[in-house]
């Protein structure tokens, strides 16, 4: 018995079946790519800027959310889609903070004031942008946004 050997059969059967191949590993590659990034994103996001861009008085509130997370994120704000926000400024004038501080002094606390800010919002972000499998614009992750920021706070020791 006589084997007949055919030349490339080997080669041609790879190319099929490594199209697949390639096809697979880059479908792994893109989802863990997309699922670092959101991750880090929402990582980053819960630890948010821990200042609030100057001028945020006279801002609208989309505003002030956008430039917040941008600079905790590391995205361009182009990239960042404010749904809705909501910024509750609230003055607690007498609570007991600095206390400990008036009673190391040897005095006595009179008066505490203290500003705080609360920011509430639904934003989009556009994750994978630029990776073949994710799309042109990328996969749009929505999420909700709560940090609250201290604007001011002051005692008078007597």
């Amino acid at each position: 018995m006589r084997f007949h050997r055919l030349r490339g059969q080997t080669t041609v059967e790879f190319a099929f079946a490594g199209i697949w191949l390639v096809l697979l590993m880059m479908a792994v590659l893109s989802f863990g790519l997309v699922t670092f990034q959101k991750s880090s994103f929402d990582y980053q996001v819960s630890h948010m800027a821990d200042e609030l861009p100057d001028g945020w008085e006279s801002m609208d509130a989309k505003r002030v959310v956008k430039s917040c997370v941008a600079k905790a994120s590391g995205l361009s704000e182009d990239d960042i889609e404010v749904n809705s926000a909501e910024i509750h400024l609230e003055d607690a004038s007498s609570t007991d903070l600095g206390n400990s501080t008036a009673v190391q002094l040897g005095s006595e606390l009179k008066t505490t004031a203290a500003s705080y800010l609360d920011i509430t919002a639904d934003i989009t972000v556009h994750l994978g942008r630029g990776i073949g499998l994710a799309g042109k614009n990328g996969i749009a992750y929505r999420r909700s946004v709560k940090q609250s920021f201290t604007v001011e706070r002051r005692w008078e020791v007597a």
